[in-house]
């Protein structure tokens, strides 16, 4: 099965969930599939990693290792149970196959109905509405998990996740404690208005299930 660590907790691995998966049109009319990580990913999470600009991973705050990576971490960071921790990609199909161009994932705090959320997205994919479906997907997962409430801690300087946010029609509430945002927001219902012009669009379940659209 194997054995992640995540924010300092070890998990036991889990059989991935099929039912949330999805494909969807972004901004500017390009396919999308989002889809619960998966251990055979490993190596193509090393790669999205290793892909990310300095700036990028530093103003996401997300949970990456800071030094080389290896297949070794992949598989680590790779292996979820898929209930108190839920990760989801976002990828693009290329000529040479699929990509990972984004990840999402939340971490339930102990013995609490509210969870840490975090996304990431490639820098040359940002900005198409990749994370906020990938914030969607993680509400639904979330929802059927028994959480409530979502927090993050967001630098002042990461304009794309405030506005990811901001714009996702929860009530997000924010507060600056030691220089960082503290943002939190119920989810007790997702969302549904999202076919606004240029807004994007959910267009065909995935082959094994289906997770409701969602920087």
């Amino acid at each position: 099965m194997g054995t992640s660590f995540i924010a300092g907790k070890s998990v036991q691995a889990q059989a991935c969930p099929w039912d949330y998966e999805t494909d969807a049109l972004l901004r500017n009319g390009s396919a999308i599939r989002q889809r619960p990580l998966r251990r055979e990913d490993a190596e193509a999470w090393v790669t999205f990693v290793s892909q990310l600009s300095p700036h990028a991973k530093y103003r996401r705050c997300f949970d990456l290792p800071k030094k080389g990576l290896g297949l070794e971490e992949g598989l680590r960071f790779c292996a979820f149970e898929y209930r108190d921790i839920f990760p989801f990609v976002a990828e693009v199909t290329t000529e040479s196959g699929a990509r990972i161009v984004g990840i999402g994932s939340y971490y339930r705090l102990p013995g609490r109905q509210v969870a840490e959320v975090a996304l990431v997205v490639a820098d040359a994919y940002q900005g198409k509405g990749i994370g906020t479906k990938l914030l969607d997907c993680l509400v639904e997962a979330a929802r059927d998990n028994g959480i409530t409430s979502f927090a993050a801690d967001v630098l002042p300087e990461n304009y794309e996740m405030m506005a990811v946010l901001q714009h996702s029609e929860f009530d997000v509430r924010s507060e600056t404690i030691e220089g960082v945002n503290r943002v939190a927001f119920p989810i007790a219902e997702l969302p549904q208005d999202r076919a606004k012009p240029g807004g994007e669009q959910p267009i065909a379940k995935g082959g094994q299930g289906a997770c409701t659209s969602g920087c």
